[in-house]
This record gives C-alpha cells, structure tokens and sequence, in this order.
C-alpha cells in the first residue's frame, strides 16, 4: 500500500505539524470537533503534477479514544465538497486513498500477523563461500576529488545530497597538537540526536558515542573518553552515522520544520593539558570532510584480501561473501538473514538493506 501511494507522499508537502481536526458523528446526528483525533491529508496540487503520473488522495486518522467513532473524512474529488464516513474501533488508525478504505489497524488480516520464523542449522544452512574483506580508510585524504577543505566540518546532509551521494555516513578529520601528555583526554562534539561517532587518534580506534532519541531532534553534545595522549602532534577522524531523520522528507529541504542536521553541526572542543582547559578545533584550522564510506565508492576487487588477513576489530572494515539461496516458496515465505554479533551495514546484490 506504502509503495503504490509513495509517489504521491515524495511530492506533496509535507504534514508534519500539520494535523488536521477531525469531525465526529454522534449517533444521533449531532456533530463535534475530536479532541483526541487527528488527520493528514496528503495530494498534489495540479499545477505541480507531472503528466503521465498517477498522483493520488492520501488521507490517514488516527483515533486515539478509547470508544468507537465514526469521523468525517474528505472527498477524493478535490473539487467535490462532498466527505465520506468512516466508523473508527478505539485507539485505531485508517488510511483512505482516493475515498477507499485500504487499511485499518483495528482489522488485519489474520495470514498477514501469522509467521513462523525458522533458522537453518547444520547441514540446511547455505554454506558461506569465498569470504573477503577489505579495511575501511580511516578518515579523510584532502586529495580525494570527493573530499571537501574549509575551515570548520561541513553538515552531513549538505555534504552527501551536495555530493550526490546516499549514504548514512560521513568522515571527518583535522590535526592537532598536545605539548604534554594527558592520561585522561576527552572530546565533546557539537552534533545531532540520533548520530553515532566514532573517533580515531592517528587512525587508531580512541572511543564511540551514540544517541538514540529517534523522537526527538536538535543538538546535542556527545563526549568521548580518548584515554591518554603523546605529547605531540596528532591526527583526529571522526565517523558520523546517522540513525535516521524524524520526517525523511526533511533530509532534502522540503520540510515545513526546517531542514534536518547531521553529524558535525558545531564546534569540537579537546580537553587536555594543563589546567584542563577546553580547547576549540574549530579554530579556522582546516577540516577535511568526506561523504559517505570510502567503501561506498571504491568497490574495486583488488583491494579486498582474505578474511585470515583481516585487521583489527575495532576499525572498520567491510566484508564479503557468497552463498546459495535456500529452497523456498517465494508465494509464502520469506528469507531473513540472522546477524548474531556486532553491527554494520548490510548490502544483498548491490541493494542496500540498512
């Protein structure tokens, strides 16, 4: 259902802060304005439809009563004035597209909810051939086409849409310098909720951080603990992952609530030294930034080795495989993958599966 109405979703404005109130039916005829209802409406106005595409009227509500109701919901025909009734069960939501009812929540089918999920053991698990690996560069080289110089780290939204690149990952990395050895350094990063970085001291893994506050958004300053540091000079990378956007219309300008930030959105201060001063590193030194995962672009057989060969654990590093599908009824059935250890990002046939 997603699928056949995305068209029309991508395109209109976003409704995000924008629900609609919604008009409730007594049984005795009397009409109200629900205090525990919403609506979103979702169409493409018809000067900003394309020929050829079959644009659609999207409307979900959502009940959040604990009675059953019946609502008014508009028209398809944006011309008609007309609505249509819908009953609603408690704490329920419905979709219509183009005044009929595909969904609700209150009533699924029963085959839909239904799934056994069995895993293959021993001799019936497809056997894993031909396994690689490949390191990820650490951090970014200022002589990569891809890399962008400037002064402070560039947003990873406008890094990565600007460099055409669609990936939920950004490097970063700068220098700098510690005239005494320090035994407990810290780093605090100006960014986003729902990030993680990972942070590297002379390409060796120093410490990670992670936000999960998928509903919420806004700044946020995260700390990691680097440990000990050398007196001397040192190079800092910085690997942003972002978990996601509140409303992903968003991360391409077209939101009413503003554009949505990523990775390194301000300043970077090291803790270190004498006194324990905090010391910016968003100074006018230069910042290289890096869209995406070098990985991403490379992609070049002949930099992958043997899985035996393979670096550290902490660094990150990519990893390939081949295998056999199992037997299965595609009418039925379907295959999942079972990751028992760490985390990563996962592609099956060239297709990004997150």
């Amino acid at each position: 259902i997603i699928a056949d109405i995305a068209t029309t979703l991508l395109k209109s404005e976003t409704q995000v802060g924008k629900a609609k109130n919604v008009t409730i039916i007594y049984d005795n005829g009397n009409k109200t304005v629900g205090t525990k209802q919403r609506m979103f409406e979702y169409f493409v106005d018809e000067t900003k439809q394309i020929s050829g595409i079959n644009y659609k009227h999207v409307v979900f509500v959502e009940n959040d009563a604990d009675e059953k109701i019946s609502v008014e919901v508009p028209s398809h025909h944006q011309k008609d004035s007309k609505t249509l009734i819908f009953s609603m069960a408690p704490f329920s939501a419905i979709l219509v597209v183009d005044g009929l009812l595909e969904f609700d929540s209150h009533s699924i089918d029963p085959q839909f909810m239904s799934f056994q999920r069995e895993f293959a053991h021993g001799s019936f698990a497809p056997m894993l051939l031909d396994w690689s690996s490949w390191p990820e560069p650490v951090g970014a080289d200022s002589d990569d086409p891809m890399a962008w110089r400037d002064s402070a780290p560039l947003e990873q939204t406008r890094l990565n849409v600007g460099s055409a690149v669609s990936s939920e990952y950004a490097w970063y990395q700068t220098s700098f310098n510690v005239e005494q050895p320090v035994s407990d350094a810290e780093l605090f990063v100006e960014s986003q909720r729902s990030n993680g970085l990972l942070v590297f001291i002379d390409s060796a893994f120093a410490g990670a951080v992670e936000d999960h506050s998928h509903l919420l958004e806004g700044n946020l300053t995260m700390t990691v603990k680097l440990g000990y540091l050398n007196s001397g000079d040192h190079t800092l990378s910085v690997l942003s992952e972002s978990f996601g956007y509140s409303n992903l219309v968003g991360r391409f300008g077209n939101s009413g609530t503003g554009p949505k930030y990523k990775g390194i959105t301000g300043d970077v201060l090291l803790s270190a030294g004498e006194g324990r001063l905090n010391t910016s590193l968003v100074d006018g030194r230069e910042w290289i930034s890096f869209p995406g995962l070098h990985g991403e672009t490379l992609r070049r057989k002949a930099l992958w080795t043997d899985q035996e060969t393979s670096g550290s654990a902490v660094s990150p590093r990519w990893y390939s495989t081949l295998f056999d599908t199992p037997t299965f009824n595609p009418t039925i059935e379907g295959l999942f993958l079972q990751i028992t250890t760490g985390r990563g990002h996962l592609s099956l046939n060239g297709r990004d599966l997150g």
